[in-house]
């Protein structure tokens, strides 16, 4: 199967995760969570865990940059598929 570079597309994929909570999910419960995540980060185990999956440590981030992060996605993936003419069921 040809890349998308082969076939034309000249974009560069990356993956990410997060974690996501209901749209009206209270901020000291947000602040909570990205506490207790960020801390369970930190434990080598963790970076190991990733790494044996050939996946690296994301950076580190506040709720306002993985917000934008993923805003940011969302626009530049929709901007793509329509120029592509690609569409979802």
């Amino acid at each position: 199967m040809p890349t998308l570079k082969e076939q034309g597309i000249d974009v560069v994929v990356t993956s990410w995760q997060g974690l996501f909570a209901p749209a009206k999910t209270p901020p000291a419960i947000l602040d909570k969570i990205a506490k207790v995540t960020q801390e369970a980060m930190k434990n080598p185990k963790w970076e190991e865990a990733l790494a044996r999956d050939g996946l690296e440590m994301p950076p580190d981030r506040t709720r306002a940059d993985f917000t934008k992060l993923v805003a940011d996605e969302h626009a530049f993936w929709g901007k793509k598929l329509k120029e592509l003419k690609v569409d979802m069921e």
